[in-house]
């Protein structure tokens, strides 16, 4: 006698176990019998999964009729899918020799732009015009450090004259310029919209964070936080929330303090406990990504090297997880990783082997590490870099930079940028060819 124990239990305790599932799940879980398609249809389990959806795309939610909310969570479905099984819609690969006319330090990508930085100055590639700008720093040295959101990018070069580090935020599309001094090895944390987030020099004050709002040029010191491992701001409630732990602690026992940006007075503060964890991370200074609401970070471990701590705060419920990804099934390959991982979307990061035709993809949502192929163009070996004119020592560079978005995955090294385009929207026939611009901002 067949009995339907889910169609049997209140509404109330089956969206509490769909929490556990995602949009594929819950499309099968409709086709069962039409009692499970008025069930798994409700807006009481359909609803947070188009706000996860709203949140990948980076859509905001007011103004969303329900059709266009399921067809997004179509294309997130189909968009999250390719990511985690390593399909792009498309990839082209780009010569160096037709977009860097020096070797570059680093190279980032950031919403559909190509960032990189040959020694003093940062270029960016609009891959939607190939149009190519010039931006600059302020001090008397190479670029430290860069990052972009948005409309902001932010460069941080050495003044060696005065032993600082000089902070130079520019407006790409206004290209208007804010600068800031700061003691040196001072640390570019993370943008958030319009907020910078800087840590404290390591040598003086590296417990504290600095917010720096590009709106009002005010820039205001935050709390001392000597054990932090992950921090979210809220750029339009003016807050900011840190979490700290102790490697003896083991992620058991968490602080989480509030804190308003503006005046940097502490609004609230608890203690969060969390599962016990069968190793312990390595370090909790690894830094952390924030899509939307969602702020997460990922903790290397001491002695399972293939697995590692999943940690996400959702802001908009005010909660602290932590999730072991299990990576089993490449300790049996004994495959080689990079030890830090590159995050594309909220659930889905991936790890680089050595060897360039496989990655590593962990995913929050099954908890998994997977391994899957890809194709590359290019060499993973270390490229030979001729010595700089100013400098008797050669310069050195990573074998490769990785970077992304859930839009597109670069990889760079010595013979090109390789893109993965994983957007059905946004997937060019090929890269535009660059023009540079007639004028370069700080130049």
């Amino acid at each position: 006698m067949y009995y339907d124990i889910v169609g049997s239990l209140p509404l109330e305790l089956v969206a509490q176990v769909a929490e556990y599932l995602d949009l594929g799940d819950v499309v099968r879980s409709q086709r069962v019998s039409k009692r499970w398609r008025t069930i798994f249809s409700s807006e009481t389990i359909i609803t947070p999964l188009l706000r996860e959806t709203l949140t990948f795309l980076d859509l905001d939610s007011k103004g969303v009729s329900t059709y266009e909310a399921i067809t997004d969570a179509i294309r997130y479905f189909r968009w999250r899918r390719g990511l985690e099984h390593v399909r792009p819609v498309k990839g082209i690969f780009l010569p160096s020799s037709e977009l860097f006319s020096n070797v570059p330090q680093c190279v980032l990508y950031n919403s559909r732009r190509l960032l990189y930085t040959i020694f003093d100055e940062v270029k960016i590639l609009d891959l939607e015009t190939g149009e190519t700008s010039t931006w600059a720093g302020s001090g008397t040295g190479s670029i430290a450090y860069f990052a972009m959101s948005g409309s902001y990018l932010v460069l941080v070069s050495t003044d060696w004259d005065s032993n600082h580090h000089d902070f130079s935020a520019w407006n790409i599309h206004t290209k208007q310029k804010l600068s800031r001094r700061m003691p040196y090895n001072s640390g570019l944390y993370k943008i958030v919209g319009h907020m910078v987030v800087i840590t404290g020099s390591r040598l003086a004050d590296r417990s504290s964070l600095y917010v720096w709002d590009l709106i009002s040029n005010h820039i205001q010191r935050i709390g001392s936080f000597p054990d932090l491992i992950l921090c979210h701001v809220d750029a339009a409630e003016n807050v900011l929330v840190a979490f700290e732990t102790s490697l003896e602690e083991n992620l058991t026992k968490v602080q989480q303090t509030k804190w308003a940006i503006m005046t940097g007075q502490l609004l609230e503060k608890k203690i969060i406990h969390l599962p016990t964890l069968t190793d312990s991370p390595i370090s909790f200074r690894t830094g952390c990504i924030t899509y939307g609401h969602r702020t997460v970070t990922h903790l290397p471990l001491v002695r399972d090297v293939y697995s590692m701590i999943h940690l996400e705060y959702d802001h908009s419920v005010s909660l602290l997880s932590a999730r072991w990804i299990d990576g089993a099934v490449l300790s049996e390959k004994k495959i080689a990783l990079l030890k830090y991982p590159s995050s594309l979307s909220p659930s889905v990061t991936y790890r680089w082997t050595y060897e360039g035709g496989q990655v590593a993809v962990y995913n929050a949502s099954t908890g998994f590490a997977t391994l899957c192929p890809i194709q590359f163009l290019g060499s993973m070996e270390k490229p030979i870099i001729p010595e700089r004119p100013d400098i008797n020592e050669p310069v050195t560079i990573k074998p490769f930079f990785v970077s992304g978005d859930p839009e597109v995955l670069t990889l760079t090294d010595d013979h090109g940028v390789r893109f993965w385009f994983f957007n059905p929207e946004f997937a060019p026939d090929s890269v535009p060819k660059i023009k540079h611009s007639m004028t370069e901002s700080g130049r």
